[in-house]
């Protein structure tokens, strides 16, 4: 009804609706400005003690109901720029798909949204070495939304280090730097992004540094004890003793490490839950010998759930795998090594490739890890210092050591061409303060740009000399 009201105790009800009073009420009916009457051609009643009135028109028209109409949909879209040739980058409209933009220009996603519900545009996974920034990206939709802005960039983040780093790691679940140093029995935890470095005093001088492969703990070796770290919060879970002196702790996620190294000719490795502190030994004819005085070193590879290995001071130096149950990693399946004794002679594994289907090593011998065959050498003068792979393989990069410069730093690193394993370009490492900077480590981060261990000022000029992460 129209231009009147229902009053209730003295108050007004404007329109139609359900209502209830625990009390007594007196009921008029008023027109807009005029006396107390009763409403023309309209009844109201009132039912039980939760009264309800209900006004009818009479003589109101209509027919048949039909259902509403289906609410409106719009696209959700916008641009991209700034993204570099042969990148992609996947965005993501609130927990829907990914959509993968692989060039600048303009994007829509498939899934169109009703009409009165939110969006929120954000990258899901960020092209190899640039950042990517959307913005007028969320809202609620009443129309179709083409003004989101997706801008990507490779803008470098440079910061001081305190320290000269010995053993460099790169933690993927916490984007950190894990670096122990000759100069103090300290482990760092950095940051590149912004500088903050995290310290954990140590037991003594660490022998070896080695993570877990999602990167959340840390294993540092003494020789004959161990201590586990929790990388994302800086402490120390346990030290334990073991038993014995060792090479190598090859470090899983669950905390349990394959311990390497010792001075029997066997080469059998050990076995540890660094949580517990409990040393043991795996049931295995394991294929690598080892010789007093030098060590048995190597990686984990849980992708394929194994581990690669070598002895160094036999001649010749093979590669060793190592094949365990993932859900027990103390039980080993199998073990074997290359099927060359002379032809080609190994060096200690430094890194994989994505994958984990090849294995680098320091002299720059590539094997398949499927049969442990020579795959390649990459072509470098000098041995490696680290490599890197992206997360889809399609960028491989590696620093060479340099012997006439401090730490062995290198001016340059070098991309390697993924499937032909040759270096397609020499890139120089920026220049710091007005001078040339020399790398130790690069990796790829979790957001797939490039992070690096770097020293500005060369031989000649060590009154110079500075360390800075720095992150491109």
């Amino acid at each position: 009804m129209r231009n009147a009201s229902v009053v209730l105790a003295n108050r007004a009800v404007w329109r139609n609706q359900l209502f209830s009073l625990n009390y007594p009420i007196s009921l008029e009916i008023k027109l807009m400005k005029s006396t107390t009457t009763t409403l023309p051609r309209q009844k109201c009643w009132s039912i039980a003690s939760s009264i309800v009135l209900s006004c009818v028109i009479a003589g109101c028209g209509g027919g048949g109901s039909s259902a509403p109409p289906e609410p409106a949909t719009y696209s959700v879209g916008g641009n991209v720029n700034g993204l570099a040739s042969g990148r992609s980058v996947v965005l993501q409209n609130g927990s829907g798909d990914g959509l993968t933009v692989s060039a600048n220009g303009s994007f829509v996603f498939a899934t169109k949204v009703t009409s009165g519900t939110n969006y929120a545009v954000s990258v899901k996974t960020q092209p190899v070495g640039q950042t990517c920034v959307a913005s007028d990206s969320q809202g609620v939709v009443s129309a179709n939304v083409s003004s989101i802005v997706v801008a990507c960039s490779s803008q470098p983040v440079l910061k001081a280090l305190s320290i000269v780093p010995t053993e460099i790691r790169y933690s993927q679940s916490t984007d950190q730097l894990v670096m122990t140093t000759d100069s103090a029995n300290v482990l760092h935890i950095v940051d590149p992004n912004t500088g903050t470095d995290r310290t954990i005093d140590l037991l003594a001088q660490p022998k070896r540094l080695q993570l877990s492969p999602d990167g959340k703990l840390a294993a540092v070796l003494y020789g004959s004890v161990v201590d586990l770290i929790d990388v994302a919060t800086a402490k120390r879970i346990r030290s334990s003793l073991l038993n014995s002196v060792r090479s190598d702790v090859l470090l899983f996620n669950s905390g349990e490490a394959y311990l390497l190294g010792g001075d029997q000719w066997s080469g059998t490795p050990g076995f540890i839950n660094a949580r517990t502190g409990e040393v043991s030994t795996p049931s295995v004819q394991y294929a690598a010998g080892t010789y007093w005085g030098y060590g048995q070193y190597g990686l984990v590879a849980d992708k394929i759930d194994s581990l690669v290995t070598i002895s160094t001071g036999l001649s010749p130096s093979k590669l060793t795998k190592l094949t365990y149950d993932p859900t027990s990693p103390i039980k080993p399946i199998s073990s074997g090594d290359w099927p060359y004794h002379g032809a080609y002679s190994g060096s200690v594994p430094i890194g994989f490739n994505a994958k984990q289907s090849l294995v680098f090593t320091q002299s720059g011998l590539v094997a398949y890890t499927s049969s442990m065959k020579f795959a390649a050498y990459v072509n470098v003068s000098k041995s490696l210092r680290s490599v890197s792979a992206s997360a889809d393989d399609t960028e491989l990069l590696v620093v060479q050591a340099d012997s006439a410069q401090p730490d062995r730093y290198s001016a340059q690193y070098d991309v390697i061409d993924p499937t032909l394993l040759l270096v397609r370009s020499s890139v120089p490492f920026p220049q710091i303060e007005g001078g040339k900077s020399y790398g130790g480590a690069v990796f790829h981060t979790v957001q797939q740009r490039r992070v690096a261990v770097l020293r500005s000022g060369d031989a000649t000029q060590p009154a110079r000399a500075k360390m800075w992460t720095y992150v491109f």
